[in-house]
């Protein structure tokens, strides 16, 4: 009984549906793409078939099932609820993980001058996150990239 399922599973082949505001109807989605929200949570992102807008559904899906869940991300102290969630001009540090000790020199030589650092934390390949950018860029002023030959 299981190899008929087996044999028969086109659930895989079905398409990713979600809501798309412009057209105010369930559209199946295109271009599909895996995502992840701040809090690690999957979500799709694509385009809408009729208009091009970009339409977007929470919830794991078969394009999730290769990519490894990141860890939910903490910017900054949860304080009031219109606060900033990182100090003002905080500056976000990129780098390459062989440029690790030199970009923690770095942000603590800016730390010791009075300058907010957010170092940049290196993903698991592939992930994707839900507003495009890792959150922490968001909620920068600045960004510093530490390149190296």
């Amino acid at each position: 009984m299981n190899d008929y399922y087996d044999e028969h599973d086109d659930f895989d082949d079905e398409p990713i549906t979600a809501y798309c505001v412009s057209c105010r109807q369930k559209v199946d989605i295109e271009e599909p793409e895996p995502v992840w929200t701040r809090k690690g949570l999957p979500a799709t992102r694509g385009h809408c078939p009729i208009c091009g807008t970009t339409v977007f559904r929470m919830g794991r899906t078969p394009l999730h099932d290769d990519k490894e869940r990141p860890a939910a991300v903490q910017v900054g102290t949860q304080g009031k609820r219109n606060a900033p969630k990182l100090p003002q001009n905080t500056v976000y540090v990129a780098y390459a993980v062989a440029d690790t000790a030199l970009a923690e020199k770095l942000a603590n030589d800016l730390q010791k001058v009075g300058v907010a650092v957010w170092l940049h934390e290196h993903e698991p390949d592939g992930v994707k996150w839900a507003g495009g950018v890792h959150p922490a860029l968001k909620q920068c002023a600045r960004m510093l990239v530490l390149l190296s030959p």
